[in-house]
């Protein structure tokens, strides 16, 4: 499934910056940087990225951050290939879990609608489409990995196998 998307995906990229220069006129709010199966990866996702890297104190490279972004959109195309679910009751529960985590880092509720500018509620029904999202793309890896298995002595080969000089 990768190859086929992978390069309709790399089209998109390229014909996204081969647009028309009268487009430069008009305010541009957002934009489309590919598509990988019906969703479309946006540049505020790469902005986001990036202001998350300056937030965590960490390098940001451009490449690497876009390489993730159509891996996670290869494998939620891929989960709903493959009709991996997520129940309400999980994307409700681990909304719940999130927000205690970040009301508990923010000091309060009230504190955290303000920094947020929007209710708890509101909030919510903003981030449950992209948090049910996640929990597709954290199902489908799983389903990828289960069906590994590698043993101690197999990974002690593999390194042993590599020349010292390496």
């Amino acid at each position: 499934f990768v190859t086929g998307h992978l390069s309709f995906v790399i089209y998109c990229f390229i014909a996204n910056c081969q647009l028309p220069t009268a487009y430069s006129q008009s305010q541009v709010l957002d934009g489309v940087i590919a598509v990988v199966g019906a969703s479309p990866i946006l540049r505020s996702e790469l902005e986001a990225k990036r202001s998350q890297a300056r937030l965590d104190s960490v390098a940001f490279d451009e490449c690497i951050a876009l390489e993730d972004l159509l891996y996670q959109k290869l494998l939620f195309a891929q989960a709903i290939k493959d009709s991996v679910e997520v129940s309400d009751e999980q994307v409700e529960d681990e909304m719940d879990r999130r927000l205690r985590m970040w009301i508990g880092q923010i000091g309060s509720v009230k504190a955290f609608e303000e920094f947020y500018g929007k209710s708890i509620e509101k909030f919510k029904e903003e981030f449950r489409d992209e948090l049910r999202e996640v929990l597709l793309v954290q199902r489908m890896q799983a389903k990828i990995t289960d069906v590994i298995t590698v043993s101690p002595s197999e990974i002690k080969d593999f390194f042993e196998s590599i020349p010292k000089d390496s």
